[in-house]
């Protein structure tokens, strides 16, 4: 009884996850590719700022107010990351701290104090001196990315989650949806890991956020093959490679191609999986990397080659220390 009630939970996972991925399609064909009228402030600004327009830079903020001071807060998520040093984090654009100065003149004290805050990262956690909503919004998501329990991520995830829907931060909300999705991922909670990262995906175009589009694409890919949606995974991380070579971003390129590697093996491609891991090297050699290329090259039979990745991967494990 115990096996079959648990075989029926996991087909109804199964199932929603799916019914999820048909989601995605509709909901990037249709209304989430309109600009959040943040997100066309931001551009209008970043277009007069390449054209060294500054004054008009300035008017357009002058009669935006309300939509710069919202952008202004949303953008504090974005500087957070960056100013943290979290891996796959990325501006908006190259222009976005200049924006976001521009965007100061309209921004009101407490707005002030939070961006001066956000300055002083990664050296102090001065939120707890603020108070209101998206005081405890900064604090949760900032709290979230410096630990590394992924139970206590998703709690704090959640929570500045929360605040930022209850704020209208869009964009904050996007970053918060990516990283407790991650956070969900390494505990394995797949099934709202999933949920949490396909709504990311969906807000992504809402903001022409193409620096971060490979990371939010691999991450749902890597949450796709996890839950044996292979096609889904593979197609996801295909999206996630090419926005990554747009972006020349080789870092990205290397584990995304890693990846697909992944998602080829399960699919029982091992020529193509060996292809993948041989241009993942390319961005980066790794143990695990290497090991893995052999270990591919000792299933198709080709012993010599599976013994020159073992050899390379033992010399750069010494090399690192890596006693794994």
């Amino acid at each position: 009884m115990v096996a079959c009630r648990s075989l029926f939970w996991l087909v109804i996972a199964q199932v929603l996850l799916i019914l999820a991925s048909a989601h995605v399609a509709v909901k990037l064909d249709g209304a989430e590719k309109k600009l959040a009228p943040e997100a066309e402030l931001y551009w209008a600004l970043d277009d007069a700022l390449v054209q060294r327009q500054m004054a008009k830079a300035k008017q357009i903020v002058e009669a935006n107010a309300e939509i710069a001071r919202r952008l202004r807060a949303n953008l504090l998520f974005v500087q957070s990351e960056l100013k943290l040093d979290i891996e796959d984090a990325a501006p908006i654009s190259p222009r976005m701290d200049e924006i976001a100065t521009l965007l100061d003149f309209v921004a009101d004290e407490r707005l002030r104090a939070l961006a001066n805050a956000v300055a002083k990262l990664p050296d102090a956690n001065s939120f707890q001196n603020e108070s209101g909503e998206l005081s405890e919004a900064l604090a949760n998501f900032v709290l979230g990315l410096r630990s590394e329990n992924s139970t206590e991520q998703i709690r704090l995830f959640q929570v500045a989650l929360q605040k930022c829907d209850a704020l209208g931060l869009e964009l904050g909300k996007l970053l918060c949806l990516h990283r407790l999705a991650s956070a969900e991922r390494e505990k394995g909670d797949l099934q709202p890991a999933f949920v949490h990262a396909t709504q990311a995906r969906n807000l992504i175009s809402r903001w022409n956020y193409s620096a971060f589009t490979p990371a939010v694409l691999n991450n749902l890919g890597v949450i796709a093959r996890r839950s044996g949606l292979l096609e889904l995974a593979r197609k996801n991380l295909l999206a996630a490679l090419e926005a990554a070579e747009q972006q020349g971003n080789e870092r990205l390129q290397g584990t995304i191609l890693t990846n697909l590697s992944a998602v080829a093996i399960q699919l029982g491609n091992f020529r193509q999986a060996t292809e993948f891991l041989k241009q993942a090297l390319a961005f980066g050699k790794t143990v695990a990397r290497l090991n893995n290329l052999g270990a591919l090259h000792t299933y198709l039979r080709d012993y010599e080659s599976a013994l020159l990745a073992f050899r390379e991967a033992l010399e750069l494990a010494r090399q690192r220390k890596d006693i794994s």
